[in-house]
């Protein structure tokens, strides 16, 4: 054990930078070496967000290079649990095949740029690994407080995203046709924060689940305004869950209240409440769909007229700017015809009306990924030792949307996208993993006997990922579930 006042201070800090670069991009430092000027000259250019994203991108690297000098100088790298060894095996692979990738099919999509890009996301997730090599050697140093942080930060997160996702819901000029929020167009304007995409409605909705657990099972003092806050939060989040209507996580959301539910002494009492609760969300989910439908009636109603008469005005404009008008007319016609098919719809689209048979399943079950897990088999059986590296699964199962330039689909599937990254060397540590933390899981089988609170929240944080890796590639790649991974496995290990 290392006794340190300066590294119990450090490593915070360090943490907390990590969970600011989530979401950012290499280009945005990248860039600024691939220009003309200096790059000290190319950061003051930048603006504020550009700045800002330029700072979060370079982070992860320095983080690893602090971190790597701490543990060398220390010698934390002894005698760390197997998991860590295993985890960080797989980024190093990822890495050796991302390199060898250059000769492969990846090449002929990506510029230099893009292919040193690829690397950015295993710095990231080798500088988070090091973080908690480091904490988990530390004396006096209680790995819970990284817990914390990481339930600030999606606190944060689920509060700030949320609030810019339904002002659209509710914004009738961006959701003329009143989609439910699940089909709100990803790509709209609004749906940007420092130049980058906000999270979407799945991964939000994976953020919400975890604070469900953790207002759930987290074992505060036992007065009587704790339990009104408690259910005010259990209703909330649980109202987001219905909201936002993604199918994974509705499903473990009443996995989660069926755990709860056992954790009661009296059934009976405990069943009650649920239901409650329960009818409290759906009840508070469709009073906000009908708000909302009555709210943009009502405002459609007002602004009817006013579209007309600027309909009107713009018919009197001169020859030269009559294509715009015809523009604006066409635009603000289209606005008035859709008010007459306008309906409530509280359930998002689950599928093309064309789509059948198998085609079907897939889409309602699956969202469509089976079409992407098929396309990966070929690309599988040309390099099934090495791989493609990292990121590599935007490419070669896109290859139609890079012309386009269309949304990429990742492949959705932690176990396929470890075959394409590192092959089959990265699949089978990945198997290896999971069997090495395999006595995490009996804390699920035994769930109701657990006596600390840590150890029932790390269990059903870990269920949650586990399910995650089925339909996305989750902790392969550096973000929310690579944290929350590491969170759960030291969350218990040191009292």
């Amino acid at each position: 054990m290392i006794r340190s006042n300066f590294l119990n201070f450090i490593v915070p800090i360090l943490f907390i930078g990590i969970w600011l670069s989530i979401g950012s991009n290499p280009a945005d430092f990248l860039l600024i070496f691939f220009n003309e000027n200096s790059a000290l000259i190319n950061v003051k250019k930048l603006d504020l967000s550009g700045f800002v994203n330029f700072v979060r991108s370079i982070f992860p690297p320095i983080c690893l290079i602090v971190c790597t000098f701490i543990i060398l100088k220390f010698k934390i790298h002894r005698k760390q649990n197997n998991f860590i060894y295993i985890i960080l095996l797989i980024q190093l692979i990822q890495i050796i095949t991302t390199f060898l990738s250059r000769d492969t099919i990846v090449s002929d999509y990506e510029i230099l740029i893009d292919h040193i890009g690829r690397y950015h996301w295993i710095i990231s997730s080798i500088a988070t690994i090091t973080i908690f090599m480091i904490a988990n050697k530390l004396e006096n140093f209680n790995v819970k407080k990284l817990f914390y942080i990481s339930i600030i930060f999606l606190s944060f997160i689920v509060v700030f995203f949320s609030y810019k996702i339904l002002l659209d819901f509710f914004n009738f000029e961006i959701n003329y046709n009143n989609l439910p929020v699940y089909n709100l167009e990803i790509w709209r304007k609004s749906a940007f924060f420092f130049k980058h995409e906000i999270p979407r409605v799945t991964g939000l909705s994976r953020s919400i689940l975890v604070l469900l657990i953790f207002v759930m099972f987290f074992r505060y003092n036992n007065r009587y305004y704790n339990k009104i806050l408690k259910n005010i939060l259990i209703i909330s989040l649980g109202t987001l869950i219905f909201l936002f209507q993604s199918k994974f996580a509705v499903s473990l959301f009443f996995i989660i209240f069926l755990f709860y539910f056992l954790c009661y002494e009296k059934k009976s009492v405990g069943l009650i409440q649920i239901i409650i609760l329960l009818l409290f969300q759906i009840l508070l989910f469709l009073s906000i769909s009908n708000y909302k439908f009555h709210f943009i009636e009502n405002k459609f109603q007002v602004n009817t007229t006013d579209i007309t008469d600027q309909i009107t005005k713009e018919d009197t404009v001169s020859t030269k700017s009559q294509s715009y008008s015809d523009s604006k007319k066409n635009k603000n016609t289209k606005l008035i015809n859709e008010k007459k098919k306008f309906s409530e719809k509280y359930l998002r689209h689950n599928y093309s009306k064309k789509s059948k048979g198998l085609d079907l399943i897939d889409h309602v079950v699956l969202s469509g990924r089976l079409n992407l897990w098929l396309n990966s088999v070929p690309y599988i059986k040309e390099r099934p030792l090495l791989g493609y590296g990292s990121m590599s699964d935007r490419i070669l199962i896109n290859k139609q949307r890079l012309i386009s330039k269309n949304i990429l689909n990742p492949v959705s599937n932690a176990f396929l996208y470890s075959l394409l990254s590192g092959g089959i060397f990265c699949f089978l540590l990945l198997i290896l993993f999971f069997i090495t933390i395999r006595s995490k899981y009996l804390d699920i089988i035994y769930f109701t006997v657990l006596n600390k609170w840590q150890n029932k929240i790390s269990a059903l944080i870990l269920l949650v990922i586990t399910m995650r890796l089925l339909i996305e590639n989750s902790i392969m790649l550096f973000g929310i579930d690579f944290i929350l991974l590491l969170n759960c496995l030291y969350l218990a290990e040191k009292e």
